[in-house]
């Protein structure tokens, strides 16, 4: 039975999120909501080194992943497509391979702390009017 093989937990607190991740083969964020937004949680799996299946329920989620192949991108709401994917990560090790390598390119390109603080930097000087700090 699934039962034996995947666990709904609800709330878990944050100190225990990279146990769980390590513990996992495999992310799925199954989203079907065009209000998600930018999903901070495929940063997390993907940076704990988990290869992703991802619904395109909105722009945001998506743009995550935008021009890299971190991830499997399934229509929101198609249970087999989401089926399919999850079947081709869990049994296809080498794609579940290049997805985490492709993840680890993205998170160093596109996520890393100095950029994602040079952007906080660049919308405060924007919002003060300034063009550099002073």
């Amino acid at each position: 039975p699934m039962s034996d093989r995947v666990s709904f937990l609800g709330d878990v607190d944050a100190r225990e999120l990279p146990a769980l991740y390590a513990a996992s083969s495999g992310f799925v964020l199954p989203s079907v909501a065009a209000s998600e937004t930018f999903g901070v949680v495929q940063l997390e799996a993907m940076a704990a080194r988990r290869p992703l299946v991802v619904s395109r329920a909105s722009e945001g989620v998506a743009s995550v992943h935008a021009g890299a192949e971190s991830a499997l991108l399934v229509a929101p709401g198609d249970a087999m497509a989401l089926r399919e994917a999850m079947l081709r990560v869990r049994d296809d090790r080498e794609l579940g391979t290049r997805l985490v390598a492709a993840a680890d390119t993205l998170i160093a390109d596109r996520y890393s702390l100095d950029d994602r603080l040079a952007d906080l930097e660049a919308l405060l000087y924007e919002a003060t009017g300034r063009s550099t700090a002073a």
